[in-house]
C-alpha cells in the first residue's frame, strides 16, 4: 500500500502523514526519492509530486490536506514560537511563497495543478478535523479501502 499526502503549507499535512504512518505501522518518507519509495510498497509519502508519479498504482491512495489560511498562519506562528505583528506578516508571505513553490514544482515537473481534485481520492480540512482527527479519518478510510481491495 502506498499513501501519498499533498498539503498546503501550515495545514499539518506532514504531521498527519507521520501520525498515520505510525498508526498503520507504515514507513514514513518525506524527502526520499519517490521511485525508490514506491518499491517499499507499504509507505506514506508526503509531497514530491507522488500523487502524480504514483497515480496509476492500483493500491495507491492520494490525499490532499488543507486548512483555512488563518489557521495555517496561527499554526506556523505557534510551531516557530513567534507572536508579534511582523512575524505574522512574514508568516503570511511564507505561506504564499511555499504554496506557490509547491504549485510550481508540480506544474514544471508533471504539467499538473496540485489543487486539481482529480489527483486525489480524498481531501481533508484539518481546520475541521484537527491533526489527530485527520489521521483518525484516514486510518478508517485506509481500512475500508484495503477491505474492498481484498474482496
Amino acid at each position: 500500500m502506498v499513501i501519498t499526502i499533498s498539503r498546503q503549507f501550515g495545514s499539518g499535512g506532514h504531521e498527519v502523514g507521520r501520525l498515520l504512518a505510525d498508526r498503520l505501522k507504515l514507513r514514513f518518507l518525506d524527502r526520499e526519492i519517490i521511485e525508490q519509495a514506491a518499491r517499499v510498497g507499504d509507505v506514506v509519502i508526503v509531497g514530491r509530486g507522488a500523487q502524480v508519479l504514483l497515480g496509476p498504482l492500483p493500491d495507491a491512495l492520494h490525499v490532499f490536506v488543507y486548512a483555512p489560511r488563518q489557521m495555517r498562519v496561527e499554526r506556523i506562528l505557534q510551531l516557530r514560537r513567534l507572536d508579534h505583528y511582523d512575524a505574522r506578516k512574514l508568516t503570511e508571505r511564507l505561506i504564499d511563497e511555499m504554496d506557490r513553490k509547491r504549485a510550481h514544482y508540480l506544474r514544471v515537473f508533471y504539467g499538473r495543478d496540485w489543487r486539481q481534485p482529480e489527483l486525489y481520492h480524498l481531501m481533508v480540512n484539518t481546520g475541521l478535523t484537527g491533526i489527530s482527527g485527520a489521521a483518525d479519518l484516514l486510518e478508517w478510510w485506509v481500512g475500508r479501502f484495503t477491505a474492498r481491495q481484498a474482496a
